[in-house]
């Protein structure tokens, strides 16, 4: 199969706007039954997916400074600055975004 970078595009979206309707639905067995899955995922797989899940909390953390947030997503994104700031402070270095 040719890569087809539009169409990779694309598919990250669906599988976005997948995950967003699981987690707008309320329905808290599938959200567990999604995080059961990231469980016993390949430990690879995990270790890119959460590459991926720091790469959002960085770029949400980045709107603390420009107050690219409102009252429903104040707190997520405080505490993702939170604990970049404490991985910094722990390690002795920044999280960087992934290849992503």
């Amino acid at each position: 199969m040719d890569y087809n970078k539009q169409e990779s595009i694309e598919n990250g979206k669906k599988v976005m706007d997948t995950v967003s309707d699981l987690f707008n639905s309320g329905d808290y067995e599938a959200q567990k039954a999604f995080i059961k899955q990231f469980q016993v995922k390949h430990r690879t797989l995990q270790q890119n997916m959460l590459r991926a899940f720091f790469t959002i909390m960085l770029d949400c953390s980045k709107t603390v400074e420009t107050r690219g947030y409102d009252a429903r997503n104040e707190d997520g994104v405080k505490t993702c600055k939170i604990m970049l700031d404490g991985y910094e402070k722990e390690k002795g270095f920044k999280v960087y975004p992934s290849h992503i």
